[in-house]
């Protein structure tokens, strides 16, 4: 698609520039459109097939997407009054009948000297439009992410990631939490400190991104969480595993592991894959490895003989701890534990109290902030496009004035005003809707899994429902005063009364 963008200029030039500029520009705008579908189609693509991308290959179609619909915004608004004066040139049965001689002249007239405005205009539609429907996606995202990540009063972990000699692993149970609950009369409901384990000691050194071992949990520390999380306890035949998987991970990822490990071999011999294969009880997310969606359970025998590499621990208390505590129990533990140890061992805590804090005012901070800046934009698009009516106000009631001389009605009339300001707002709107709908679709395609894991596509589709039913409300307001206002500067009233010049 990218080489026909590039061969479509030669083409024009060999053929001695056929068409003029309007010919290569309405090629590449072909083009431009068929780019978009392509790159437009990656995310769909590479959730369908699991295609061979880069971690980063998504976000850089999306820049090609964003290039290409920009070209395609301004090319098509440059070429607006070209294609209308194709079509009236054209049909001659429509470029005579009623006043439409007269509507052409002045739409094509406008677009001419205004194709730049018209086309930052809609741009910047396009990112107040996004703006809109994002804020409801992030927020919720962050809210719901805010429930994976809270799940504990205090939650302790460890990464090995940094970590280079076995001996250098951490096997510590964080007493000093204990004794800073006990010291401040916290009572505490549920207690589970334990291990993770690599299923075989080889894959120790394994350190690629996205490509780290799937860690391992003994089935007694799983139970133990499951019942502080009010969930059933599970059981294991010997020599069987199963599974737990993040709330992020699809099913397509999931059936697709299953399918490829119906066995899993470890440092104490092989596992065939329980009759329940996998659990989707969330757990939160610190109990899983560096970049892997799942979590191997194995039972307390098998665990006893692998290499254990991360150490955890979760609390749950009877009450809230207070915002003062958390702060300071954090500031304690950061001390004693440092984000990146000497041995290489990365440690971390997260209290419920600081998480909630901070995650809701950062909601509230980039929601605030999006619509603010989206409904700024939006008035100031809307308000662009009813001055660049109502400024040549004296020009228009000249104009009207002639046809009513000719004897045209003023209902007649009405109808003309009602169809020029239709297609002056309509057009850059509708493009912007519509471009506005690509770039949407591509983003919710990016972020469906954390979509469905963190919000539910039935609750976003309302909060977008509502969104859109505001933005229809505003640009009907716009649309009705710039009417009123434009029949009045013709010299006519809004009853259709023709008023004093």
């Amino acid at each position: 698609m990218y080489a026909m963008s590039l061969l479509w200029p030669v083409l024009w030039m060999l053929r001695r520039r056929k068409g003029g500029f309007t010919a290569l520009l309405s090629g590449l705008l072909l083009c431009s459109l068929l780019n978009t579908i392509a790159a437009a189609s990656v995310p769909a693509l590479n959730g369908r097939y699991l295609l061979a991308l880069g971690g980063g290959a998504v976000n850089q179609y999306l820049l090609f997407v964003l290039v290409d619909l920009i070209f395609l915004i301004c090319a098509l608004l440059y070429l607006a009054s070209s294609f209308l004066v194709a079509w009236k040139e054209g049909a001659p049965e429509h470029r005579y009948k009623g006043e439409n001689l007269f509507f052409f002249g002045q739409i094509i007239s406008k677009l001419s000297i205004t194709s730049k405005t018209m086309s930052l205009t809609c741009v910047t539609l396009v990112l107040a439009i996004f703006l809109f429907i994002a804020a409801p996606v992030l927020v919720g995202w962050a809210s719901g992410y805010l429930d994976e990540r809270s799940m504990y009063d205090v939650q302790i972990f460890s990464r090995y990631n940094d970590v280079y000699e076995e001996a250098d692993l951490p096997a510590d149970s964080y007493d000093e939490v204990t004794a800073y609950l006990a010291e401040n009369h916290i009572p505490v409901a549920g207690d589970c400190t334990f291990s993770l384990y690599l299923p075989e000691r080889a894959d120790f050194h394994n350190r690629v991104k996205y490509e780290f071992p799937v860690a391992a949990i003994a089935l007694s520390d799983y139970n133990a969480i499951r019942e502080m999380l009010g969930y059933e306890s599970i059981t294991l035949a010997d020599g069987e595993f199963a599974t737990q998987w993040k709330a992020i991970a699809t099913e397509e990822e999931r059936d697709s592991f299953l399918r490829e490990h119906p066995q899993v071999q470890t440092d104490a011999g092989t596992l065939t894959l329980s009759a329940q294969p996998f659990y989707e009880d969330s757990i939160g997310e610190t109990a899983y490895n560096s970049y892997t969606d799942v979590l191997y359970i194995f039972p307390d025998s098998v665990c006893e003989q692998m290499l254990p590499v991360m150490r955890n621990r979760y609390i749950t208390t009877e009450e809230a701890i207070s915002y003062d505590n958390a702060r300071e129990l954090e500031q304690a533990f950061t001390e004693q534990y440092p984000e990146l140890a000497d041995t290489g061992v990365s440690y971390s805590i997260r209290l419920s109290t600081l998480q909630v804090n901070s995650t809701k005012a950062g909601n509230f901070v980039l929601q605030a902030a999006m619509l603010y800046g989206a409904v700024v934009l939006m008035v100031i698009c809307l308000t662009v496009l009813s001055l660049q009516q109502l400024l040549d106000a004296g020009q228009y009631r000249y104009r009207f004035s002639v046809l009513r001389k000719l004897g045209v009605e003023e209902g007649r009339i009405g109808r003309l005003v009602l169809r020029q300001l239709g297609v002056w707002f309509g057009l850059p709107i509708a493009v912007a809707i519509l471009v506005s709908m690509v770039v949407i679709v591509y983003f919710l395609q990016t972020v469906s899994a954390e979509i469905t894991a963190y919000i539910g596509f039935g609750t976003l589709m309302a909060q977008i429902a509502v969104t859109t039913g505001i933005l229809v409300l505003l640009l009907i307001c716009y649309f009705l005063s710039t009417w009123l206002l434009f029949k009045k500067a013709i010299g006519t009233a809004p009853d259709g009364r023709v008023l004093p010049v």
